[in-house]
């Protein structure tokens, strides 16, 4: 079972696990920024996470470890972290993606460098 736990930006596995994936890590301790640890039996094997914009968000920082991929974990990081936001007050999350995306779930890349407003 995947359980999904806030983490603070400081947390040594947020860090590992973007730097293994590629993805920044050096604006983890910004204002407002919050972000969550995905564990299946007490190992670390995901992440994500938001950050406020007015009664925006913005999704960042999901990955899934390599031995996890494939599972439909990254998917469910994603809806977990939607929903906390929209409990936050969000109503809209724009995407930003450094990495590949991960087609098997209905990701695909656009194109676009900035969000539709």
């Amino acid at each position: 079972m995947i359980e999904i736990e806030p983490v603070r930006g400081t947390d040594p596995a947020l860090k590992a696990l973007l730097d293994g994936a590629g993805l920044p890590t050096d604006d983890l301790q910004g204002v407002g920024r919050i972000f969550f640890i995905a564990a299946e039996n007490g190992s670390v094997c995901g992440s994500g996470g938001f950050e406020p914009a007015g009664r925006d968000i913005l999704l960042r920082s999901i990955a899934v470890a390599p031995g996890h991929q494939g599972r439909g974990i990254g998917k469910k990081i994603a809806l977990d972290v939607l929903e906390r936001a929209r409990r936050f007050g969000a109503n809209l999350s724009p995407l930003q993606g450094d990495g590949p995306p991960a087609p098997q779930q209905g990701s695909q890349a656009t194109g676009q460098s900035e969000a539709a407003g």
